[in-house]
């Protein structure tokens, strides 16, 4: 007798790891947009039947609209991960974080002004008012200091990068002054020295800066190119970025859920993808660390529950 033996081979069909099919809302943080964009569009084109959207709108913003979220699905689990520049202020004691990413913020000025770098003192000094003129400033190194007026751009309130600004370049338990020229142009009371606005998210200050000479804001340092228009300062000599210990404008990215995700929902598979899978990638293309890497030096912490 002879019997034939056939062998059948099959596709591999293997997935990513963290695939999962569904909708998915990401929200939140403006600076982590571009990372969590690049994310997004990679996790749908390697997972069939996922669809990823990105709403970014500001940290405290994300967060909220997570809460909202979350209350209305009365015991469901909201497929939305809203991520925050730091940990989250006031954050609901049903949500649960994941620090995802190490990223470095930087100081931006309007790139006319002959300026490359300033110390925290003097960044302290010209966003509390005490300086309101770059010619107050010393320290041109030859470059004669330009009688300009001083424009303060920040973000608004419940910004995660206002809140790391804040945090890492104010004193503590010192917050921005208040806003003396909405426009960015002309101040309400000539009596106030500073000129200070605010500015909904990171391209929209970026914009602001590059179009007001004299101008000086803060924003994530993001991969892709900064506006012709602005510049990137070094902070005391030291550049802005992530993987230097020394720099001192940096904060973790955090992902929130309402409560823990499920084990086999999008937003579980998302944060596998992008903390652990080649999510990662889209992290490293705009110059941020992700958490898991040993780069890090443990600066991320682990996952938390706020209150804990």
């Amino acid at each position: 007798m002879c019997v034939l033996a056939t062998l059948i081979l099959l596709p591999d069909e293997r997935l990513p790891i963290g695939c999962a099919t569904g909708r998915l809302t990401l929200t939140g943080s403006t600076a982590f947009a571009p990372a969590l964009r690049g994310a997004a569009r990679a996790y749908e084109e390697e997972c069939p039947g996922a669809a990823v959207e990105v709403s970014a709108a500001g940290s405290g913003e994300g967060v909220e609209t997570l809460t909202e979220r979350g209350l209305a699905a009365k015991g469901r689990f909201p497929s939305v991960i809203a991520f925050s520049d730091g940990p989250a202020i006031d954050a609901a004691p049903g949500l649960v974080r994941r620090p995802v990413a190490l990223t470095a913020f930087t100081v931006v000025v309007n790139a006319e002004l002959p300026r490359r770098d300033l110390t925290p003192d003097e960044i302290r000094a010209i966003f509390l008012g005490d300086l309101t003129n770059w010619k107050q400033l010393k320290g041109w190194k030859g470059e004669k200091a330009p009688d300009l007026p001083v424009t303060v751009v920040s973000r608004t309130s419940g910004s995660g990068t206002r809140a790391t600004f804040e945090h890492t370049l104010l004193h503590k338990g010192e917050g921005e002054p208040a806003v003396t020229a909405p426009g960015c142009r002309t101040r309400t009371n000539a009596d106030v020295a500073l000129l200070r606005c605010e500015r909904p998210s990171t391209d929209a200050l970026l914009r602001t800066v590059g179009g007001t000479p004299g101008a000086i804001g803060y924003a994530e340092r993001r991969a892709d190119t900064l506006p012709r228009e602005v510049r990137a300062l070094t902070i005391g000599g030291t550049a802005p970025t992530a993987r230097t210990p020394d720099y001192p404008f940096t904060a973790v990215e955090y992902a929130y859920t309402y409560g823990p995700p499920p084990e086999t929902s999008p937003a579980a598979g998302f944060l596998d993808y992008l903390t652990t899978g080649p999510g990662t990638n889209a992290i490293l293309r705009q110059r941020q660390l992700p958490c898991g890497a040993p780069e890090t030096g443990g600066r991320c912490g682990p996952d938390e529950r706020p209150g804990e």
